[in-house]
């Protein structure tokens, strides 16, 4: 819950206090963009769970459940300038798995 998203209007907001009414930044198939939050898959606010927290090489992290999916791909790109979304991985990997 305390990872947070990047809203329309370039602000960043915690997941646990997204609403229905939000617009995050999200990937599709060739670029970057905004969508309206919908629904949750599972969201249980007063439920416990252990996460896996990953960390970069320049600070950041990211927390997920075990089944979680996540992109796993090759990073010997980082720092050679934009990557264009279409060139990203497509497979998603369970958060345990990486």
């Amino acid at each position: 819950g305390d990872m947070t998203v990047r809203l329309m209007n370039g602000t960043n907001k915690r997941m646990d206090e997204l609403s229905t009414e939000d617009w995050v930044l999200a990937a599709n198939d060739l670029t970057m963009e905004y969508v309206r939050v919908e629904s949750w898959l599972h969201r249980v606010s007063t439920q416990e769970a252990e996460f896996n927290e990953f960390a970069t090489e320049d600070g950041r992290t990211i927390k997920l459940t075990d089944k979680h999916y996540i992109f796993q791909g090759d990073c010997s790109r980082v720092d050679t300038g934009p990557i264009r979304a279409h060139l990203l991985p497509r497979a998603a990997v369970s958060a345990d798995s990486v």
